[in-house]
């Protein structure tokens, strides 16, 4: 807004001082801030040895003279220091202060509130996003803005995709060896046939299909097809199990995977085509059944839960040697790694560890399982081994929560200041997206738009991946169903398939999400078969295996044509991000830079709408060119263009 003349702001401050809200109504009042580094505002976030810059807009009617605002170290609490505020402008809503604060000594996250002096002490506390709200009351750290000062910056920009892959349930090609006691389901088309009766009944998941490295060879231009650039695998290393989440030892490929030999195979197929391999880092747990803790004397080593003896006796936490031990979330079949006085870290991290050895084979990096459950010191560990691998490599995290300011076990975590996680699976923004379009519920994904994201720093968001669904959640077509199946049991789901006319709405509201995740920042990531329509609800039945020749070709050359969209657009690899609005019935955000701009816009109902233009736009998905549009329900368009344009939004049609 423009400035005002010295004349304009005395008759407004006489106005406000005689028509001044009572103190009783302060918190209906409002404010707003803006954290900027290197002159930009893209987030909470700044870089280490920058200054920090924080304008803030307080309401006109608390007639703010000296605002303060006070900084604590998000890891220990201790307030590191209070900085004045400098009188900016005033407008006739706003006056604006702006904060100075020279760079911390150390990366690290920090959370601040602001202090008006002025006939008493009046507390600017977080509203939402960044919003402050006013009170006679000291903010607790949930009610104060967070700042991350970290030193992670761009690098290699990801072009493509990434695309999940569960191994067994992918593609089966040549005759792999299974291990004794496993079971082959021939029929490959067939129902998950093992499942548990009941929640928490035990399940020894030795039914494979028969999935290999060798048969994801054979569909590597396939992945082309799709935008792939970086494949995510599940774990590969052995095991008894056809999820592998319970390691036998890390040092070889199982030999139902194809052994080491297909994995050489895949890392040199891939690499012609110019995608990555990113391994599942399985680090938190072994298997029961593994050389290290060889409970079931499986293997020629002695294990831990043999002898005390044994080379990885110091790995493990006995209650009760030999039979009782610590497991994750109590399941016996597996032991919990304890990196603290213990060989174990050596042999992850170690020069010539597992980490090395891996990445050393052509891996690009990992994705660590159960990451919240690893300590910030291994987890460094492995970015710096990684890193000097290759300085372009990728280490994710599984964070469910937003991960800027995640406490594990009442511990902190760090793994947004530089030196741990490049990016994490980004589950709040696939809760959003299901939430807002199959309840029309707005305030999960606002909450993702306007504070996960940009609480993370501008690589990282960049980078982290986008997904609508994995190995351990509802298929995406399943979760935007119309369909209630809380009541069903696991005899039921494991033969339960959609209506056809359930399956077309949830159908257009993939492609919707999908069309959402192309244009948000971060990496969209598929996993394997939502691009050709796999239901299945809760685990194992959301690992159905992929199926060949009975694709949805409706959905799947929706992905190929996003997947066109993102590689001809480099704006969306790291354009600015502004969310324009967001409703029940609409969602309208944009993705900006120097003279270029996308729009994103969602028609969240089930009723066609009248989108008009005050000059030309593209609509990139259809190539249409013009003024006037009309969406169809619950779809998602992309428009192009190179000006300043303003969207009129017209009537619902019946």
């Amino acid at each position: 807004m423009a400035c005002i003349t010295r004349k304009q702001i005395k008759m407004l401050n006489d106005f406000y001082k005689f028509f001044r809200i009572s103190e009783s109504d302060i918190s209906s009042l409002q404010g707003k801030v803006k954290i900027f580094h290197s002159e930009v505002s893209d987030g909470n976030y700044s870089f280490l040895g920058e200054e920090i810059l924080i304008e803030c807009a307080f309401p006109r009617a608390i007639s703010a003279k000296e605002v303060n605002v006070s900084f604590f170290d998000g890891y220990n609490g201790k307030n590191t220091c209070i900085v004045s505020g400098e009188f900016k402008r005033s407008d006739f809503f706003f006056d604006y202060f702006i904060f100075s604060l020279k760079s911390p000594k150390k990366a690290g996250l920090y959370f601040f509130y602001f202090e008006i002096l002025n006939c008493g002490k009046i507390y600017g506390c977080k509203l939402k996003n960044n919003i402050i709200s006013f009170s006679f009351l000291e903010p607790c750290e949930k009610n104060q803005f967070q700042i991350t000062v970290t030193t992670e910056k761009s690098r290699e920009k990801i072009q493509g995709i990434i695309y999940h892959i569960f191994v067994d349930r992918f593609r089966r090609s040549r005759n792999t060896a299974l291990k004794k006691n496993a079971i082959l389901i021939e029929d490959w088309n067939s129902n998950i046939t093992e499942y548990p009766k009941y929640p928490g009944a035990f399940l020894k998941n030795n039914s494979f299909f028969g999935g290999n490295l060798y048969g994801i060879i054979e569909k590597l231009d396939y992945l082309c097809e799709l935008g792939v650039s970086i494949i995510y695998l599940s774990p590969i290393f052995e095991s008894p199990s056809n999820h592998k989440y319970d390691t036998s030892d890390y040092e070889n490929v199982d030999v139902a995977f194809g052994g080491n030999e297909a994995f050489e195979e895949l890392i040199k197929e891939a690499e012609r085509r110019n995608i990555k391999i990113i391994l599942d880092g399985v680090f938190n747990h072994t298997g029961a059944d593994s050389k290290y803790f060889n409970k079931y004397s499986n293997y020629d080593t002695v294990g831990a839960f043999q002898s005390k003896e044994s080379p990885y006796y110091s790995w493990y936490k006995f209650k009760d040697y030999p039979e009782k031990y610590e497991c994750w979330w109590g399941i016996d079949i597996l032991p919990r790694i304890f990196y603290e006085n213990s060989d174990a870290e050596k042999y992850f991290v170690a020069t010539d560890g597992i980490i090395e050895k891996w990445m050393k084979k052509g891996a690009y990096g990992f994705r660590l399982d159960v990451a919240d459950e690893l300590s910030d010191t291994f987890i460094r560990k492995i970015r710096d081994i990684i890193s000097k691998a290759n300085p372009n490599a990728l280490l994710y995290g599984e964070v469910w929560e937003d991960a800027s300011n995640k406490i594990a076990y009442g511990v902190r975590k760090k793994y947004y200041l530089g030196d741990e996680l490049c990016g994490v699976m980004n589950y709040p923004l696939r809760e959003g997206i299901v939430d807002y379009i199959r309840n029309k519920n707005c305030s999960s994904i606002d909450y993702v738009l306007n504070e996960v994201m940009l609480n993370m720093p501008k690589a990282i968001r960049e980078k982290t991946m986008n997904i609508l669904g994995s190995h351990d959640t509802v298929r995406i077509i399943s979760a935007l169903s119309c369909e209630n199946v809380s009541s069903k049991t696991n005899d039921e789901l494991s033969t339960f398939k959609m209506k056809s006319d359930d399956y077309e709405i949830a159908k257009r509201r993939v492609i919707a999400a999908y069309t959402i995740i192309t244009a948000l920042p971060g990496i969209p990531t598929v996993y394997y078969g939502d691009e050709a329509g796999v239901e299945g609800y809760k685990d194992p039945f959301n690992r159905r295996t992929f199926p060949w020749g009975s694709e949805d070709t409706e959905i799947l050359n929706h992905f190929k044509k996003c997947a066109i969209i993102r590689k001809s657009n480099p704006i969306l690899f790291d354009g600015e991000f502004n969310l324009l609005c967001l409703n029940k019935e609409i969602l309208i955000f944009e993705r900006k830079k120097e003279a270029e701009c996308l729009f994103l816009i969602y028609n969240n109902t089930k009723k066609l709408l009248n989108i008009n233009t005050d000059s030309a736009v593209m609509e990139i998905l259809n190539g249409r060119k013009g003024n006037c549009f009309v969406l169809e329900a619950e779809s998602a368009h992309i428009f192009k263009s190179y000006k300043k344009v303003t969207f009129k939004i017209g009537c619902y049609i019946e």
